[in-house]
């Protein structure tokens, strides 16, 4: 009998583990029943949106509008979100990837184009939508810019530029918002090549053959002063270049990858990251998946532990918002089968926490 008690309060320790948050500055904001890759807030904290993922092999849009009463309904509408093979890649999500409100206020939709057998040279694109009609108006089409084992992942914004990471092929892509031009930067480079695997919460993560996991470039940064872009693999640690030699690289393809290179600097010795946020003041949160931290990076790369919680297991798709609320979607993605042994080890309901700081956003990073 003893025995089995102390089984049963090993597992119930368990289960608070993967779900209820010990320290008490991190707040449940609501719970789903999908795995979230991040979300974004309007700037009057009314609206929310969620990308959700189906590596739990969970069904459904990829791309959803928390309603009032808790329901997900597809956004912008069930067309945008129900493609399939065959279907016209060009007007709809074939696997959304990231999505961001611009600080133009626009909602902006990054599309992978990664269909059953690879990237869809139409489907890669990035799309804008108005939020007030909830109406598409412009589509950047990335087919020249990706590769069949393209992964595009995240975009960051400056100015009349933004800056686009590609997991797949270890790249930055650098997109002239105004013209439509992009062109791929530091591809196969050091810094946007993972050398170590991807790994939480202490092991190296595998899938269903015992294969490991290597996620080329995927967080990135700009600093509110728009001078540097950091940005690093999944399994860390940070890099950062200035950005006008992005710039110049974009708009003059006479410059080598090689040559831009040397321009790159280590700048963080972050670990294995499912996340990153930066506030108005230049300081960088950064989700420890191995530690189930949130990390601090301060403006000159100096690193402290913000936050330790057990319950935060991968991190993934922060967000600062304009209440000064950093969102935790804890999406267990570490656990999912084709991370996992090919077993799905994730606890549901997926939490979705926030915790209160001191700063907003940039405003060059969005609204």
């Amino acid at each position: 009998m003893i025995s089995s008690l102390l089984y049963l309060s090993i597992l119930a320790l368990n289960l608070v583990r993967y779900t209820d948050a010990l320290d008490p500055r991190v707040k449940l904001a609501f719970t789903i029943d999908r795995p979230s890759q991040g979300s974004s807030i309007t700037p009057d904290g009314k609206r929310i949106f969620l990308q959700l993922v189906t590596f739990d092999d969970s069904t459904g849009p990829g791309l959803v509008e928390r309603q009032a009463n808790g329901s997900l309904t597809a956004y912008p509408n069930e067309a945008w979100d129900s493609w399939t093979e065959g279907d016209d890649p060009t007007t709809a999500f074939v696997s959304v990837a990231a999505q961001r409100i611009g600080p133009d206020g626009q909602f902006w939709v990054i599309d992978n184009g990664y269909g059953s057998d690879g990237v869809i040279p139409e489907g890669a694109k990035v799309v804008t939508f108005n939020l007030t009609t909830n109406q598409r108006t412009r589509t950047y089409p990335f087919g020249n810019l990706t590769h069949s084992a393209s992964l595009l992942d995240d975009i960051r914004f400056n100015g009349n530029e933004a800056y686009l990471t590609d997991a797949g092929v270890g790249s930055i892509i650098a997109l002239d918002l105004v013209t439509g031009h992009g062109r791929r930067l530091l591809e196969n480079q050091p810094a946007t090549v993972g050398y170590m695997a991807t790994s939480s919460e202490g092991y190296l993560m595998r899938n269903s053959t015992n294969g490991l996991h290597f996620i080329q470039a995927d967080q990135l940064e700009v600093s509110p002063d728009g001078k540097w872009l950091h940005f690093q693999t999944t399994a860390g640690g940070m890099s950062r270049i200035a950005t006008k030699y992005l710039h110049n690289a974009l708009h003059n393809h006479s410059i080598a990858d090689t040559d831009l290179a040397l321009n790159v600097k280590p700048f963080a010795p972050t670990s294995c990251t499912g996340s990153t946020a930066t506030d108005s003041e230049g300081v960088m949160y950064a989700s420890d998946t191995n530690h189930l931290n949130i990390m601090k990076i301060l403006p000159n790369g100096t690193m402290t532990t913000f936050i330790h919680d057990p319950s935060l297991v991968w991190v993934d798709g922060m967000l600062l918002d304009g209440q000064k609320r950093l969102w935790l979607p804890a999406a267990q993605f570490n656990r999912a089968p084709e991370w996992h042994n090919g077993t799905n080890e994730i606890r549901k309901p997926i939490h979705i926490y926030t915790v209160d700081i001191e700063n907003g956003p940039a405003s060059l990073d969005h609204a």
